[in-house]
C-alpha cells in the first residue's frame, strides 16, 4: 500500500522536459517549501531490467517511452534550515533517476545534501529544479546544486564550494530579508487601506455630532424650567 502511494505521488509530480535555467538564489530560498540537510540512506527501485521468458534478452518492465522516475530516494533529515522542524518527518521520500539530462533530481546513496524542496504531500518532496541538490562534503557545500563529485576535486573546491556555515548563513539572511520585505509590503498595504477608510469617515461625523447635540437639549430645557 505504501509503495502504491509513493508511485502515485511520483507519477503525478510535475517533471521538467526541456532545458532549465538555474533558479535565482533568492527565489529558490523563498519558493522552497522546505530547505533541509539530509543523507540518502537507501533507494527504492521503481523500474528495473528483467529477463523475459526466453531468458535471452533483457527488457524494461515499463514502456520504452517512460522517462522516469526510476527510483525514490529515502532521505534521513539531519537539519531543517527552512520550516518548523516539528512539522517535517525524519524520513522523506524524493523521486529521482530520470532518463533526460534536465532531471529534477539525481541523488546518490549514502551522500549528504542540502536540498531545496517542493512539498508534494505527506512525506513526499520534489527538488525545485535540477540545481537544488547541493552536495555536502567535509563541511563544504557545492554551489552548483547539481549532484556531482567534480566540485570537490583539487582546485575546483576553492571556487565551486563554500564552507557549510557560510552557506547556511546565506540561506538564513536571504529568508530574513525576504520576511522583512514581506512585512513592509503588508504594512504599506494596511496603511493605504487605512488612509482610504479615513477619507470616507468625515461624511459620517456631522451626523453623529448632530445626533449627539440634539439629545441633551430637552434635558437642558427641563433644568431651566
Amino acid at each position: 500500500m505504501k509503495l502504491a502511494i509513493i508511485l502515485f505521488c511520483v507519477f503525478t509530480a510535475q517533471i521538467a522536459n526541456g532545458f532549465v535555467e538555474p533558479m535565482e538564489w533568492g527565489a529558490k530560498c523563498v519558493r522552497a517549501d522546505a530547505i533541509i540537510r539530509g543523507v540518502v540512506i537507501d533507494m527504492i527501485l521503481l523500474t528495473k531490467r528483467t529477463d523475459d521468458s526466453r531468458g535471452l534478452s533483457r527488457e524494461r518492465i515499463v514502456d520504452k517511452d517512460f522517462s522516469g522516475p526510476h527510483a525514490v530516494a529515502i532521505v534521513r533529515v539531519t537539519d531543517v534550515l527552512k520550516g518548523p522542524a516539528e512539522n517535517y518527518p525524519p524520513i522523506m521520500f524524493i523521486p529521482c533517476g530520470y532518463d533526460f539530462d534536465e532531471s529534477p533530481a539525481e541523488l546518490t546513496r549514502s551522500k549528504d545534501y542540502i536540498l531545496f524542496l517542493h512539498h508534494m504531500g505527506a512525506n513526499y518532496f520534489q527538488p525545485l529544479d535540477p540545481f537544488s541538490m547541493h552536495r555536502v562534503q567535509v563541511d563544504r557545500v557545492s554551489k552548483s546544486g547539481f549532484d556531482t563529485e567534480s566540485d570537490f576535486k583539487d582546485e575546483a573546491a576553492k571556487t565551486e564550494t563554500v564552507p557549510l556555515s557560510e552557506f547556511k548563513n546565506q540561506i538564513a539572511e536571504t529568508l530574513r530579508v525576504a520576511a522583512a520585505h514581506h512585512m513592509e509590503h503588508t504594512a504599506r498595504g494596511n496603511n493605504q487601506k487605512g488612509e482610504q477608510d479615513g477619507t470616507e469617515q468625515p461624511a459620517t461625523h456631522p451626523e453623529s455630532k448632530s445626533e449627539g447635540g440634539d439629545k441633551p437639549q430637552p434635558e437642558a430645557e427641563g433644568r431651566s424650567r
